[in-house]
């Protein structure tokens, strides 16, 4: 309807964002390397910014940088200072927070995912970027947390 639909000059304006492999011949995609398995930002289809480039985990951080620099475009800021800042940003407290890498494990603080579906999204997001095993140490009030979370944790492991 007239109502959720775009106009006409707003398609003409309208920025794309995208985790899909399919090459994004416009506006902003993602690439993995068939070789390397390495994941990529594209711009307009061609190479933008690696995904091992930056301090942040998970491919919804991907959409957050693709996000970041669409505006950023928008208010005149070069290609080279967005790739700058988005390889020196290291991520909000408490969410999807790299804290430390010690004895083969990695440390990741993500105690602002306060939900079901938060933790699924973060873990689901982060798991192809880390090799070997993932332990989740959930706290606080679980309001049904656990047996919602139990089913679905297991595709990740042992739950």
């Amino acid at each position: 309807d007239e109502h959720t639909h775009p106009t006409a000059s707003a398609i003409k304006d309208l920025k794309t964002l995208s985790l899909s492999s399919q090459p994004q011949k416009v506006g902003f995609g993602m690439t993995q390397s068939a070789v390397s398995n390495e994941k990529s930002i594209t711009l307009n289809g061609e190479p933008y910014l690696h995904a091992s480039e930056l301090s942040v985990l998970g491919e919804h951080n991907l959409l957050n940088v693709q996000a970041a620099a669409v505006m950023m475009r928008e208010l005149g800021v070069s290609d080279e200072m967005i790739v700058l800042a988005a390889k020196q940003f290291c991520g909000l407290p408490h969410r999807c927070q790299h804290v430390a890498k010690k004895r083969g494990a990695i440390w990741i603080n993500d105690s602002k995912a306060t939900n079901v579906g938060a933790t699924l999204a973060a873990i689901s997001g982060i798991r192809d970027a880390i090799a070997g095993k993932l332990i989740l140490i959930a706290g606080g009030e679980a309001r049904g947390f656990f047996s919602a979370a139990a089913t679905k944790l297991s595709v990740y492991g042992q739950s």
